[in-house]
């Protein structure tokens, strides 16, 4: 059985999914599975970009993710202070928690409790698509920026804590702007 579970380990690396790749300023977003693109930028939609415009061909909904996304990376910087305006990272978006998992246990991580981790030897950031909040994203981009801008990374435990208060004004923000 075991034999088996790490052959098909073996190939999802070798036989990677197919992925819908939308490319920001700032990151590489690859979709894998049967993301709803609509229900991922209701999620991540930090200033509340008029969603009609896609209804009135105004603009792509790639488009709008990839400006929302941006956006987002350039709050999380300014809540840090920290700007890295020539940042380039990689996210990737899961529908299935079977996907999630396998993707991440082939690059060494056995934790099927995590749903979003931000992975430093590749640059990239990991989410399982229903369980993403705006919150959860902003909190791994700041794992990003601030593991890209010290030379020697901070403890995780610093690391946490500047994530864990960037999620925070974040969602204030959100709440803010919604009432």
């Amino acid at each position: 059985m075991r034999k088996i579970f790490y052959f098909l380990v073996f190939l999802s690396v070798i036989l990677p999914l197919e992925a819908k790749t939308i490319k920001s300023k700032y990151f590489n977003i690859n979709f894998y599975g049967d993301v709803n693109l609509t229900e991922f930028l209701k999620k991540i939609n930090v200033d509340f970009i008029n969603l009609d415009d896609i209804f009135n061909n105004k603009k792509s909904l790639d488009s709008l993710i990839a400006e929302s996304i941006d956006n987002l990376y350039l709050e999380v910087s300014s809540i840090l202070d920290i700007h890295i305006y020539s940042y380039r990272g990689t996210i990737n978006i899961f529908h299935s928690k079977e996907d999630f998992d396998n993707a991440i246990y082939s690059l060494g991580i056995n934790n099927s409790k995590l749903s979003s981790i931000f992975l430093p030897d590749n640059n990239t950031i990991y989410i399982l698509e229903n369980e993403l909040t705006l919150g959860m994203l902003a909190h791994e981009i700041a794992h990003a920026i601030t593991c890209n801008y010290f030379i020697t990374p901070p403890p995780q435990k610093v690391s946490e804590i500047l994530s864990g208060y960037v999620e925070y004004s974040i969602l204030k923000r959100a709440k803010r702007l919604n009432n």
